[in-house]
């Protein structure tokens, strides 16, 4: 990493530590989306903490904690709005489940949080997961990287969202923390997505996977083997 990289992260550490702040108030004071005192260590959630209304996703907190303990998890990072990217994505993840060796678990953040969850469940399994995969594509780097959509009136964004920001925010910052060393991030650019679009930081020092086309070499990257299965249909 040159000097003008270097102080690119270091400015991008310092923004994206303000930003995790603000959006992390701005969460404490939304009645909607109360972060409460609930953990992953502490106990289980119960359903009577989760309420009985939007009861379209579930989440085990039970199995989470005891893989998050016990399993390499590898959380995926994304966020897609066009039908096109959510395919490639949903394609990206199934196949990334189907290839996934023993003492591994692919971790999609849709479905390990949401409106009903807890700000702290988030940070935890961002905290105990072992890689962190970012998921790049147009409305990632619109509605979760750029810096004019992280901060200002978040009102209308909804929590999971502001939740990923948070999360991306914190990949910099983390890096910072390391002495500019990318010690479990990756990213793999969704196909018909602009290499242009790569975030400042570790994300544009890294090597970045293609996909589909790159996917044999992401899964050699991530599960640490020399061979690695092909794409199949989900």
């Amino acid at each position: 990493m040159d000097i003008a990289d270097a102080l690119n992260s270091i400015q991008n550490g310092v923004n994206a530590l303000d930003i995790a702040v603000d959006i992390d108030e701005s969460l404490q004071s939304d009645s909607s989306f109360d972060s409460g005192s609930h953990s992953l260590i502490s106990g289980p959630i119960t359903s009577s903490d989760q309420g009985t209304k939007n009861k379209k996703h579930t989440l085990d907190i039970d199995t989470l904690t005891s893989e998050l303990r016990s399993k390499k998890v590898i959380l995926v990072l994304h966020h897609e709005e066009n039908e096109d990217l959510k395919a490639l994505c949903k394609m990206l993840i199934y196949n990334l489940k189907h290839h996934c060796l023993e003492g591994y678990k692919i971790l999609d953040v849709d479905k390990c949080v949401d409106d009903r969850n807890f700000a702290t469940v988030a940070q935890e399994i961002y905290d105990k997961s072992h890689q962190i995969l970012v998921v790049l594509s147009e409305d990632y780097s619109r509605q979760v990287v750029t810096p004019g959509t992280l901060s200002g009136d978040l009102s209308d964004v909804s929590a999971i969202l502001r939740i990923k920001r948070i999360l991306h925010a914190q990949t910099n910052v983390e890096c910072i923390k390391n002495g500019m060393k990318n010690r479990r991030f990756k990213i793999v650019r969704l196909k018909g997505t602009p290499d242009s679009l790569r975030p400042n930081g570790w994300a544009s020092n890294t090597l970045c996977y293609l996909f589909p086309e790159h996917y044999t070499d992401l899964c050699r990257s991530l599960f640490n083997v020399k061979q690695a299965g092909r794409l199949v249909n989900s």
